[in-house]
């Protein structure tokens, strides 16, 4: 979207809001979540400079970050069972924690199995 197209719609947002006060905020992607739309209010707006010239910025009141489309996915099917993101987090770090540990034993067994067989010829 374009600043010009931007502005537009804000000023047609600011005539329907009748002279009430109306927020600008993010919205973010919480699954489960109950009520409104969860959002981030905007605390600023800068013009970018340097990379990010002929960008405008709006910054967050906490931090944003983009998850990836496996991550997605991977919370949109936890949340569908009932799971929640937590759950799935906690989930997905038993699962690395498993994974190393089952690494290391399989390299533990190779290096038993080379002493047993370095044994067997001495």
């Amino acid at each position: 979207m374009d600043l010009k197209h931007a502005i537009e719609l804000l000023q047609r947002i600011q005539e329907n809001s009748h002279g009430r006060q109306v927020k600008l905020c993010i919205p973010v992607f919480r699954p489960g979540a109950l009520g409104g739309t969860p959002c981030v209010d905007v605390i600023d707006i800068n013009a970018g400079f340097d990379w990010d010239a002929r960008k405008v910025m709006l910054t967050g009141e906490t931090q944003l970050t983009t998850l990836s489309p496996e991550e997605v996915a991977d919370i949109r099917t936890s949340v569908s069972k009932g799971q929640s993101w937590h759950a799935y987090q906690a989930h997905k770090a038993m699962k690395e924690k498993l994974d190393a540990a089952e690494a290391r034993a399989d390299a533990l067994q190779a290096e038993l199995d080379a002493l047993r067989a370095e044994s067997a010829t001495s």
